[in-house]
């Protein structure tokens, strides 16, 4: 996440999703949002109004991203597990395959009271990831043909938070 959130070039993308307000989160029922990511109250007004902007200057400000990592390394640290999901190839087959695997996974999680978050960021296919994947996937013994396809980390929390959904029909042209 360091590597992404340091790099302007593939932090564009989180920038681009991110919703930054309500009305925002419920026009778009898409993307990324503090609400979304544990963050409530206070904090996130504090975040919203000094820290986040749709401007780059502010999204990409070294104190706010230096506090959002901070908080995400305590997120990550309170993992009471970690799980992931590998394929034998790569192909179009095995996303969707993995995807369906990973909703189930996480609907059983749901009716068990625990959360899932994913960490796939090390597992991404540009550049500045190339010496970080490799570490990753011997630490977790990948063969040569195969593929992890996504990591994610398991644990407890009280907080609530329900994401608005697009409608199917909406989505398809």
């Amino acid at each position: 996440m360091e590597i992404e959130s340091r790099s302007r070039r593939l932090g564009e993308e989180s920038r681009i999703w991110f919703r930054f307000s309500d009305s925002e989160i419920q026009e778009k029922r898409d993307g990324i949002a503090l609400p979304d990511q544990g963050m409530s109250g206070f904090s996130r007004w504090m975040a919203e109004t000094f820290f986040l902007g749709r401007d780059p200057e502010k999204f990409f400000d070294k104190s706010g991203t230096d506090m959002f990592l901070e908080k995400y390394k305590k997120k990550i640290d309170s993992a009471k597990a970690l799980v992931y999901w590998s394929t034998g190839t790569n192909t179009q087959k095995d996303w969707v395959e993995c995807g369906m695997d990973y909703v189930r996974f996480q609907l059983a999680l749901t009716q068990a009271d625990l959360k899932m978050h994913p960490l796939s960021q090390c597992l991404q296919e540009y550049p500045e990831m190339n010496e970080l994947r490799p570490q990753v996937e011997g630490i977790l013994g990948q063969k040569v043909a195969q593929k992890i396809q996504m990591i994610a980390r398991i644990g407890r929390t009280d907080y609530r938070y329900f994401t608005p959904r697009r409608n199917l029909k909406d989505m398809i042209a």
